[in-house]
């Protein structure tokens, strides 16, 4: 079996109930179907903008952080370089990662590409970038300390302080939408050096484990409505999709086939769930990954994407009306969009265009932030 890639490592002991059908996988008639050709974007001019909406920032293959418009017609470059960027959830700074050799730090810079400032300085293996739902908090991973350990400091680079101090590393922390708690993954009582996930306070308080198995857990996210968490686990053998109370309570497995099925993603109606798989068309392993979309409780399987683009990272748009995610092309890898079911694909960027991240949205006049939630103006 194809080892998979992540961010962090995995997770550990509870037996979570599995789902008693293999749902059928349902393909769109044409799923990479395209509204126009792949015409090459023209260069448009950011210079004095607030904040931006309707866009995605992605970084090249030469690690240049760059904009495009969501028909792919246009792009501005930020001329800066970094990696794997985020957008504060107004849509008015982009925060990433950026050094030389062994160490990265953490920036932020405007989205008109003005005021680029430097957050942290520890000469330490510093990742991961969260932006709390009010935007006045960043949350990273960092071994500055010795293992990697979570920490929090505010939008400025201010008040940074260390949230866990356990043996064996904690990693990727997530903000839920409410803001009241971060989920992450530990290797924590762990015997046999797997990951676990837990969830604590904004200030570190009231750390718990939520998940017990004989595999791997790792990569939570949160519902929408911060009372779930779905994640990806390893408990029978290879990767399935998992869901469960924030609690930890009522833990099920939602995908039930022969490969691996990773790294799922909340819409932002809190109705479906997209993620990618070695699935192929006969229920087994193919070398390629796939994007996939499924209901929460696990029916309704549907491939949106070939399997011939090697595609990754999905991510929705703050309003759910799009999909973007990275896909293998020409050599390089490169961001893609396309509609919730698969249909209009295009292909957004040339020379590079790796883990894209969604500016807010505005969709009928009304502006949705990166949490999908409706900016009052």
């Amino acid at each position: 079996m194809r080892a998979i890639i992540v961010l962090i490592p995995l997770l550990i002991f509870f037996a979570c109930s599995t789902s008693q059908t293999k749902p059928k996988v349902q393909t769109p008639s044409n799923p990479d179907s395209k509204d126009d050709s792949d015409a090459k974007p023209e260069l448009m001019d950011i210079t004095g903008m607030e904040r931006v909406e309707n866009l995605l920032v992605y970084s090249t293959n030469n690690g240049q952080l760059n904009l495009t418009t969501l028909d792919g017609k246009y792009y501005a470059e930020l001329r800066c370089h970094g990696n794997n960027p985020k957008f504060s959830p107004d849509g008015k700074k982009i925060a990433f990662l950026s050094g030389s050799g062994t160490y990265n730090e953490i920036y932020t810079i405007n989205t008109n590409g003005s005021c680029k400032s430097q957050l942290t300085n520890y000469k330490a293996n510093t990742s991961w970038v969260a932006w709390s739902p009010d935007g006045k908090k960043i949350a990273f991973q960092s071994d500055r300390d010795g293992d990697m350990e979570i920490y929090v400091m505010n939008s400025d680079g201010s008040g940074q302080m260390r949230l866990t101090c356990a043996e064996g590393g904690d990693y990727g922390p997530v903000w839920s939408p409410k803001g009241s708690k971060i989920a992450f993954a530990s290797h924590r009582d762990s015997p046999h050096d797997q990951t676990e996930i837990y969830v604590m306070n904004p200030d570190g308080s009231e750390q718990t484990r939520l998940t017990n198995s004989d595999g791997n857990d790792y990569e939570p996210d949160w519902s929408p409505d911060s009372e779930r968490l779905a994640f990806t686990s390893e408990r029978d053998g290879k990767n399935d999709i998992c869901v469960m109370n924030a609690d930890g309570s009522e833990q099920k497995r939602l995908t039930n086939n022969n490969t691996d099925n990773v790294i799922p993603v909340w819409s932002p109606d809190g109705q479906r769930l997209v993620f990618w798989s070695y699935l192929d068309d006969n229920d087994d392993y193919d070398d390629k990954s796939a994007i996939y979309v499924m209901n929460i409780d696990g029916s309704d399987l549907m491939q949106l994407a070939d399997r011939n683009v090697d595609g990754w990272g999905p991510i929705w748009s703050p309003d759910g009306s799009k999909i973007a995610f990275s896909a293998s092309c020409d050599s390089f890898v490169e961001t893609f969009i396309m509609n919730p079911d698969g249909s209009k694909k295009k292909r957004l960027t040339f020379g590079g265009g790796s883990l894209p991240d969604f500016s807010p949205m505005r969709i009928n006049g009304v502006l949705y932030d990166t949490y999908g939630r409706v900016i009052k103006e």
